[in-house]
């Protein structure tokens, strides 16, 4: 039997006559084969949280969740679940949750992208990191300031390669909805791949009455007019728009959107460690986001 102490409590919630009860029936137990040592840390071990009961937790309760369309909230949800078993799960699942710290972080995020490079690691991180903070707002023992690093965005052969994956994308939708005109302006390339200048300087006579948007040769890349039917989610949200503006998404006085560094500024304060940082796609820039 492994050796160790044994506790029970202390004076004045135990009384000697209860303490020497107590002594006895483990006296006892030792006798027949038992270790209460062990035991208790067994059943101590039982009422854990561990990271990994948060994690499946949130893949259940939010990452999975299905809405009124019978659709998954996050349809990379199989991707997602797969990143964090193969990558995350094996580093520190086990641990206690109100036990993680930066330190297991940051050495299972260097390990993440030793093995699988500097794209995944950070992916990884934002999936726990989300994780973490649904997490926090469930629980006011857990200090989320506590678990969270940050890491280096990876490096990128141009200034804006880097494409927003679905749960990236899903998470700047939820922010877009709280930022106005900007976070408007920010869903409406996401609807129909148009860049940023495209929308922005978007007057209501390019939008015909069957939902036609034509971008003229003037305003487009090319060069050459540019014809696109819009789908019903972008018709739903021109149509919640005000239209007391020649612009669709208008700014101040009236004109065409120009303050992007505020709104830019605030979407980032909204999404937090959910996205890593990004950049809107600009006029005569290569695909990106």
């Amino acid at each position: 039997m492994s050796s160790g102490r044994y506790t029970i409590g202390a004076f004045p919630d135990w009384s000697a006559v209860k303490a020497v009860r107590e002594a006895r029936e483990l006296r006892q137990r030792i006798d027949r084969g038992e270790n209460p040592l062990e035991a208790r840390k067994a059943e101590a071990a039982e009422h854990v949280k561990t990271v990994n009961a948060v994690l499946d937790d949130w893949l259940a309760r939010h990452a999975r969740a299905r809405g009124k369309d019978g659709l998954e909230r996050l349809r990379s949800a199989d991707a997602v679940e797969s990143a964090l078993a193969r990558l995350v799960r094996p580093r520190i699942g086990p641990i206690d949750i109100y036990k993680l710290s930066r330190r297991n972080v940051a050495e299972m995020t260097d390990h993440i992208q030793d093995v699988a490079g500097a794209t995944m690691a950070d992916r990884c991180r934002t999936y726990l990191a989300t994780a973490l903070r649904w997490f926090a707002e469930r629980d006011d023992n857990f200090n989320l300031g506590h678990a969270i690093v940050r890491v280096q965005p990876p490096a990128t052969d141009g200034a804006r390669a880097r494409v927003l994956d679905d749960f990236e994308i899903r998470a700047v939708w939820a922010a877009a909805g709280g930022a106005g005109t900007f976070g408007a302006m920010v869903k409406f390339p996401l609807l129909t791949a148009a860049r940023r200048c495209e929308a922005s300087d978007l007057p209501w006579t390019e939008i015909d009455g069957a939902g036609v948007w034509t971008i003229p040769a003037l305003r487009s890349k090319n060069k050459k007019p540019h014809v696109l039917p819009l789908s019903r989610a972008a018709l739903e949200l021109l149509q919640a728009r005000p239209k007391d503006s020649a612009f669709v998404f208008a700014g101040w006085g009236g004109l065409a959107f120009s303050t992007f560094t505020r709104g830019k500024a605030q979407l980032d304060r909204m999404l937090g460690d959910a996205v890593q940082p990004c950049t809107l796609m600009i006029c005569g820039a290569p695909p990106g986001p």
